[in-house]
């Protein structure tokens, strides 16, 4: 608080915090040296100590700091009906993340709440590069693009069709072996049914 009649402005800071907070005028407080662990909340007191009484003031501020962010880095999964792209950063704080798609002819944005971006399989004949975009509110960083070419229709058909005939072939074969064993067997077991034949050869 201070005097308002006075030019002497008694400061009162919190040891952890003296030698960083500077009074630059009335209402006006810098906050230098700031850390990460800085970010919260803080309250300012104003306490008028003229002869005329007035309230005090209580502001209550958030600061928030934020460290600025790497490079983006997409990782691809590759599924039988999708693709993921998991796109991370080493350093930054208060990220957000959009994703960028990029055509030959048109450039789109995409919004997402997350760092993770699903593509489905479609009937597409270009290529389409994607890309990853991360920022805070000090910072943004772009990734490098990773290209996706989506099957065309003919070639998705072929492709299940193949798998179709592939998943097929064991079963062909447990079936043979299983049909040749069961020959072999009827064919070594003895027959106790059989009628004996009772003919006998005179010499």
């Amino acid at each position: 608080g201070w005097n308002s009649e006075l030019m002497v402005r008694p400061l009162t800071v919190h040891p952890y915090y003296t030698a960083r907070v500077h009074l630059i005028k009335a209402g006006i407080v810098q906050f230098r040296d700031v850390f990460l662990n800085d970010s919260g909340v803080y309250e300012l007191t104003t306490d008028y100590l003229g002869p005329v009484l007035r309230n005090n003031n209580r502001d209550v501020f958030e600061v928030r700091v934020f460290e600025p962010v790497s490079q983006p880095i997409i990782r691809v999964s590759d599924a039988f009906t999708n693709v993921t792209l998991n796109c991370s950063v080493s350093k930054g704080t208060g990220i957000a993340f959009y994703w960028k798609k990029t055509t030959y002819l048109e450039s789109e944005n995409f919004t997402s709440s997350g760092s993770v971006l699903v593509v489905k399989s479609g009937c597409e004949e270009q290529a389409f590069e994607y890309s990853c975009v991360a920022e805070n509110p000090i910072s943004q960083q772009t990734s490098v693009p990773v290209t996706i070419k989506l099957c065309a229709e003919s070639q998705d058909r072929d492709r299940r069709r193949w798998i179709l005939l592939l998943s097929l072939i064991p079963a062909l074969l447990v079936a043979s072996v299983l049909c040749y064993s069961l020959w072999w067997w009827r064919r070594r077991k003895p027959c106790f049914m059989c009628p004996q034949s009772n003919t006998t050869t005179n010499i």
